[in-house]
């Protein structure tokens, strides 16, 4: 069975997931890198990925992986020699942003399930950063908002009110 999950049920997954201390459970594949193989190289590292984008770059000039660095706004890639559809050392996932100087239109390639941009001539570096997309912001102002609204609750229940006077003789 081809789900993109290796075909086990929720508590084998679950157990697997548990077990690998690499993090690199079928739970964390995205679906185009499932079915592209990737389950059956579990455990093998980040290597392997490399050697498989670099396998499938636009990047004939380069001979062996992409070198990456991660930096703190997200991931610097080495494309120094490559043009055109590049395929990157990283698993695509809604929410990476790529930028070379001006932003990149990013996808999944279809042969791998690793990011994909089109790159211009002369690129040195690309920087790929995790943004938020719309749902996660959406969640962020709901959690803000159910907050609040717990706080008020609290403080209602708490007696924080404004003091009411009392009037003399009354």
């Amino acid at each position: 069975v081809a789900r993109g999950d290796g075909g086990k049920p929720g508590q084998a997954r679950t157990e697997e997931a548990l077990r690998s201390d690499r993090a690199d459970a079928s739970e964390y594949l995205p679906a185009a890198a499932a079915a592209n193989g990737w389950l059956e190289h579990r455990g093998e590292g980040p290597e392997r990925m490399r050697t498989e984008a670099a396998g499938v770059s636009g990047c004939p000039a380069r001979r062996g992986p992409l070198p990456t660095t991660r930096v703190p706004e997200g991931i610097l890639v080495d494309v120094e020699g490559c043009a055109g559809p590049t395929v990157l050392p990283q698993f695509f996932f809604p929410g990476w942003s790529a930028s070379a100087g001006e932003p990149l239109a990013v996808a999944a390639d279809p042969e791998t399930g690793l990011v994909r941009v089109d790159l211009p001539a002369g690129t040195r570096g690309v920087l790929l950063r995790r943004v938020r997309l719309p749902a996660e912001e959406r969640g962020l102002r709901v959690t803000a908002f159910a907050l609040l609204l717990w706080a008020a609750c609290a403080a209602g229940a708490l007696g924080w009110r404004r003091a009411t006077p009392v009037r003399p003789g009354g």
